[in-house]
């Protein structure tokens, strides 16, 4: 069994120069999967020209390999050096003009965890010659998609046994070339929510290689050659939630329809439904602990979702009421009146948690467990009572607001699971996995509590 691990963090030194000058610096360049890139040299201030808050190309070389810098900026000086940010570094590339970072058309991501979403097991030495996983999917009208499992690190150990690792990657591929910052955005992000959400915890970023017109070079026999660049960077700066969960939640197809109708559903999913999807996985993502501040968090993606989801809605009820209040009021009290019911036309909280609920059905039963409809009562009734905080009332209680954001986390990723279109079948692997945190048990307990029961 291969288990994944993020690159390590390193300091290396080299030679270092602003692209468009001659001026040369000795430097260390650091890099942490957290904290992200950055650059120190021992010189006061060699790459500064005019004002600090711009940004610029810093090219280098360690041991011989190309290195290229974006994103430096000033962030501190003193008599011993002076510290640049990076944004992110290019190891294998040295960027002589600022176009060559936009001439990427290929992007190559390894995340810890995906093993554990495919059905099939990774590569052993024996099992080298065995046919590798290849799948592909096209995302957009000039987009592709790959998952590819890659044998590297052939090697002997110290008894001559050959020693394998198969890497589980995602390769992007668009035919216009472009920037990392636009590949990350087309592929890494909604790569790394659909993981996050499947495994419940962050989805960390064991590589990215870039690949495109940026990299190929041609030799003086006219050979081209095609090679990679290594991106270090940060893309999250707070400290991640990496422990691994019970049980994923969802399995990727490797049967190739299946694994194509999946991913071109959910990127054209996550394209439309980026803020709720945000809004959920942060708090997979960040390690807060303040039980009412993760409980807004899956609220307020529940009411984005439902929006984005049923988007022509409508209250008839409170459109109404409205109508016959304006038509009713003084012409001086006309204005403050419609901008005070200006949304009394759209559904309620309480009936946008209904409708998703009833969506999540019959799988979301399965999970909850016979507490479902008061579950659902007490989600509207908290937060409200969390958001429009009143001194004079007590605070909800930890407990409860623990166990109804678990609730709200279930309806929230069966909801979307579905609209992956999912079959039933594929949904028991996310009903198992729900069911592997206790949401019933801890459900029943904080009842228990609130109603004074032993």
């Amino acid at each position: 069994m291969v288990v994944d691990s993020p690159s390590r963090s390193f300091e290396r030194y080299g030679t270092w120069c602003r692209v468009g000058e001659q001026r040369a610096a000795d430097g260390r360049l650091s890099y942490d999967e957290r904290e992200g890139v950055s650059l120190w040299t021992a010189e006061r201030s060699p790459f500064d020209h005019g004002s600090n808050d711009q940004d610029f190309v810093v090219v280098g070389y360690i041991e011989g390999v190309p290195w290229t810098l974006v994103g430096c900026s000033f962030r501190n000086s003193s008599a011993k050096g002076t510290d640049y940010y990076v944004r992110y570094a290019l190891e294998g590339l040295a960027a002589d003009e600022s176009a060559e970072l936009s001439q990427f058309d290929e992007i190559r991501i390894e995340f810890t965890g995906v093993w554990d979403l495919v059905s099939v097991r990774p590569r052993t030495a024996p099992e080298s010659k065995r046919e590798s996983l290849d799948l592909s999917v096209e995302v957009g009208e000039t987009a592709t998609l790959e998952l590819r499992s890659e044998l590297v690190d052939l090697q002997l150990d110290t008894e001559g046994a050959s020693r394998v690792r198969d890497r589980l990657i995602f390769i992007g591929r668009v035919q216009t070339p472009t920037s990392l910052e636009h590949l990350s955005a087309l592929f890494t992000a909604p790569l790394s929510d659909l993981i996050t959400l499947a495994v419940r915890r962050a989805a960390v970023t064991v590589s990215t290689e870039l690949a495109g017109p940026a990299t190929t070079v041609e030799s003086r026999s006219g050979r081209v050659r095609r090679g990679v660049a290594t991106a270090h960077w940060s893309e999250v700066g707070s400290k991640l939630r990496t422990e691994r969960s019970s049980r994923p939640a969802l399995q990727i197809p490797t049967e190739p329809h299946r694994f194509a109708a999946l991913f071109a559903t959910w990127f054209q999913l996550h394209g439309h439904l980026d803020l709720p999807i945000g809004l959920r996985s942060a708090d997979l993502v960040a390690d807060m602990t303040y039980a009412s501040t993760r409980f807004l968090l899956v609220a307020q993606a529940l009411e984005a979702l439902h929006r984005r989801l049923y988007p022509t809605a409508i209250n008839d009820d409170g459109a109404d009421a409205r109508d016959n209040a304006l038509a009713k009021v003084s012409p001086e009290h006309r204005k403050a009146l419609e901008t005070l019911l200006s949304h009394a036309h759209e559904p309620t909280y309480r009936r946008r948690l209904k409708v998703l609920r009833d969506e999540a059905q019959p799988q979301l039963s399965q999970v909850v467990g016979d507490h479902l409809t008061r579950a659902i009562d007490l989600i509207v009734d908290n937060r409200n009572a969390v958001t429009h905080w009143d001194p004079s009332i007590d605070e909800p209680d930890g407990l409860l607001l623990v166990a109804l954001r678990q609730v709200a986390d279930v309806v929230f990723d069966l909801v979307l699971l579905k609209r992956l279109g999912l079959t039933d079948d594929e949904l028991v692997v996310a009903v198992s996995a729900y069911r592997s945190t206790n949401v019933c048990y801890w459900l029943e307990r904080a009842l228990a509590d609130i109603d004074g029961g032993p």
